[in-house]
């Protein structure tokens, strides 16, 4: 838990993250094949934690069930490493 009362995964040394679909948008050019790249997430859906969540951990991915906060339905949603994701939800 953090100061912020969310919740958050980790295995070892590593914080896993729901990755967020985005969509790469080209930015400022400076030379030729030197630009600032932007990500626009593709959708808005946050997930909340729920007590149980069923986590499970396989194959460096964590699998757990989470509320979609803009559905409401419970779904289940893998969680990569940080390190891998570009846009991600980190705490529920």
């Amino acid at each position: 838990m953090d100061l912020n009362n969310e919740k958050y995964f980790s295995y070892g040394a590593l914080f896993y993250a729901k990755p967020i679909d985005a969509i790469e948008e080209k930015g400022k050019s400076y030379f030729t094949n030197f630009d600032d790249l932007l990500y626009k997430p593709k959708d808005d859906y946050r997930y909340q934690f729920i007590e149980d969540n069923q986590a499970s951990y396989k194959n460096g991915q964590i699998t757990i069930k989470a509320k979609n906060k803009t559905t409401n339905q419970l779904e289940n949603i893998t969680l990569i490493p940080l390190g891998k994701t570009i846009l991600r939800q980190v705490s529920f």
